[in-house]
């Protein structure tokens, strides 16, 4: 069977997906290769609307304040994978008891 390739602009799709968490869920991880993906949504007003921190090398921490509304989608550089730059596009769908979260993890082609 041949392998598939998804393509996003000129980029080369490297995971992408929905996640849906309830109440009880506070956030979600994409691991690829060695990098580490923590993702939430918050609740603070104070808070800018995208929060990116890096906790380690390999570690980094997205959280998506859902306090201002508005459209909650964005695509920002996320890291290096193979010797490219690797970008999340992603998009939160906030309701009262839950969210729901889309992501497209793309890498520059070579």
């Amino acid at each position: 069977m041949p392998s598939l390739q998804k393509y996003v602009g000129g980029n080369t799709v490297v995971d992408s997906g929905s996640v849906v968490l309830g109440p009880d869920d506070g956030r979600f991880t994409v691991i690829i290769d060695n990098l580490t993906f923590i993702i939430s949504a918050i609740q603070e007003p104070r808070t800018e609307r995208l929060s990116v921190v890096r906790e380690s090398h390999d570690k980094l921490i997205i959280k998506i304040n859902t306090t201002q509304g508005g459209d909650l989608t964005f695509k920002f550089k996320v890291g290096n994978l193979m010797g490219r730059d690797l970008s999340l596009a992603i998009h939160l769908e906030a309701h009262d008891s839950y969210s729901i979260f889309t992501y497209t993890f793309s890498m520059s082609r070579p």
